[in-house]
């Protein structure tokens, strides 16, 4: 406690009493409350980010397209800026899309190379890799609070490490022109869509 709060004995102690009563009163609150401010001052415990949700795709899918008997692994990567939650969202379109017509595993987030190189090591050759990046551009302006997302594609052939197709699709809950999808669902259903043409051309998988 503050030793400016004692008040020295001598001449008119009686009179000082309940004066040093009221200061010793004060000085306890001020020092109960310091206290309190410091409990209260501790930060609070960070939520932990939500894990992103990887589709249950079927083993067996019906095959009405006359699709290749082959395993792809789904894999994608989400940029820095993007919104989380649509992303993961599309991710789970595309991936559960694909798995109705072919036998596919999803890997989650994952790098390229390291998507890659975990197809190679089961005897996957085909990887389906979806990278979603922020759009910070509409009708001509920056804007940087846009939820539009940029939706790239690519098949890779695990073998070669290098692409064998690759497109663009764009959501944008606004609209717009070309290849754009105005929800989550609509963006990572056509992503695949796009993959599994390419699929079904057997020239394609010759070369």
């Amino acid at each position: 406690m503050n030793r400016s709060c004692f008040i020295r004995a001598g001449r008119g102690v009686a009179r000082l009493a309940p004066l040093a009563l009221v200061a010793f009163a004060l000085c306890a609150t001020a020092v109960a409350q310091s206290g309190r401010r410091a409990r209260e001052a501790r930060p609070a415990e960070s939520p932990q980010p939500a894990p992103v949700i990887t589709p249950k795709i079927e083993t067996e899918p019906a095959n009405r397209r006359n699709l290749p008997d082959v395993p792809v692994a789904v894999a994608g990567r989400i940029g820095s800026r993007v919104t989380r939650g649509r992303a993961e969202q599309i991710y789970n379109s595309f991936a559960s899309r694909l798995g109705e017509f072919m036998k596919v595993t999803s890997l989650g987030l994952a790098k390229r190379d390291d998507a890659v190189k975990g197809a190679r090591a089961k005897g996957w050759q085909y990887v389906a890799f979806l990278e979603l990046e922020f759009e910070p551009y509409s009708d001509g302006r920056v804007v940087l609070s846009s939820p539009d997302i940029v939706v790239n594609y690519s098949i890779i052939d695990t073998l070669s490490g290098k692409s064998r197709t690759k497109g663009t699709v764009y959501y944008r809950p606004g609209g717009g022109r070309g290849p754009v999808k105005i929800t989550t669902e609509a963006a990572g259903r056509e992503a695949a869509e796009l993959v599994l043409d390419w699929f079904a051309l057997p020239a394609d998988l010759e070369k």
